[in-house]
């Protein structure tokens, strides 16, 4: 593509200019070979059967701090969209995240049977070692 380009056509960021078409166009992509790995299917998320019985969890993080609290702790019930705000540090401990999860969801929903979160496997399980550990198991 650059040779024919060149035979014709001549600026200062030709070179540049070419390479950045070819890598955004449609065609050549879809000529090139994958080097990925292929994409597993997504599992789609349980249907729950009440209120608070399947939860999502995340931060939102770097936040202007406001009373020394600089991320929040976003709680969403799947069923009915519910969601609980708690004001956390960027700091937080693992069990001091349980002990929150304690006061604000166990408390006043029961204990939920399935928690998601895109945090990663060893969050999760970090999570779930501290709660034992705040519920005395």
């Amino acid at each position: 593509m650059l040779e024919l380009v060149c035979c014709r056509y001549s600026w200062p960021s030709l070179c540049f200019d070419v390479q950045q078409f070819c890598k955004f166009c449609v065609t050549c992509m879809q000529s090139k070979p994958q080097c990925h790995k292929l994409y597993r299917s997504l599992k789609q998320l349980p249907i729950p059967e009440r209120p608070w019985n399947s939860i999502s969890m995340d931060f939102i993080e770097k936040l202007p701090s406001s009373s020394r609290f600089d991320t929040i702790l976003v709680i969403v019930d799947q069923l009915i969209k519910q969601v609980i705000f708690i004001p956390v540090h960027n700091t937080i401990m693992f069990i001091d995240l349980a002990c929150l999860f304690i006061l604000h969801v166990f408390s006043k929903h029961n204990v939920p049977s399935h928690i998601t979160s895109d945090r990663g496997s060893e969050f999760v399980s970090n999570f779930f070692r501290s709660l034992d550990t705040a519920l005395d198991m």
